[in-house]
């Protein structure tokens, strides 16, 4: 209730600082945020936001002395996505082919990144720690093997290689991005020549099929 009187008392009487502050929720019992930039954390108050949580980027105005979250501004930091692949996916030949986890095992969390198919959206502005995994099964030793990972569509980074003598080639990617709200990311692979192969998992030593997308700066 003294929520309510707080708003309507800021509609009419404008008691408030000219202001908008922002601050990243460091403990909701009882309330506090950090300020950005950072600051030893203060006791504040809320006007009933859903969603609010540890890691919360909030915006709020000061009154009568007092800060008053109106609104969340950001995705929580640990935000994250991990999917991973249980069954294979075919690569046709002399065909780019992206990377899709629809149909494999999904683990995110509630603000998810996925969009069901192959793209990885970003929530947030910030850098996020971008890691692939993969492995061809059963390939032949003599086509060259081309991973392509884009942003936005278009191409950022290339890994090219050929299998090894078993026939099995694998990609490990690993990069730090400094990305922005509702750029996208995708692997894409490629072989030239032969049959249709598959992309892992192969057997429980070859390795499976990941992609994982973590913020480490928010």
């Amino acid at each position: 209730m003294s929520d309510i009187l707080d708003t309507l008392k800021y509609l009419v009487n404008k008691k408030v600082e000219e202001i908008l502050f922002t601050g990243t929720v460091y403990s909701l019992d009882p309330l506090q945020i950090k300020f950005i930039p950072s600051d030893d954390p203060i006791k504040v108050r809320s006007l009933n936001i859903n969603g609010l949580k540890i890691g919360s980027n909030v915006l709020m105005i000061k009154y009568l002395n007092k800060f008053v979250i109106i609104g969340v501004i950001g995705y929580v930091i640990q935000s994250y996505c991990l999917l991973t692949r249980s069954t294979t996916q075919s690569i046709p030949s002399a065909s780019y082919t992206y990377l899709d986890f629809s149909s494999g095992t999904t683990s995110e969390d509630p603000e998810s990144m996925f969009d069901g198919t192959n793209k990885i959206i970003i929530p947030v502005n910030g850098v996020y720690n971008v890691n692939v995994g993969y492995r061809w099964q059963d390939s032949t030793t003599s086509t060259i093997r081309i991973t392509e990972f884009l942003l936005n569509g278009n191409v950022i980074y290339t890994i090219a290689g050929r299998p090894d003598a078993n026939g099995r080639y694998g990609v490990n990617l690993s990069l730090n991005l400094n990305l922005s709200t509702d750029d996208y990311i995708q692997i894409r692979v490629y072989h030239a020549t032969g049959s249709a192969i598959n992309v892992g998992p192969h057997t429980s030593s070859y390795g499976n099929t990941y992609f994982s997308v973590v913020p480490i700066k928010i």
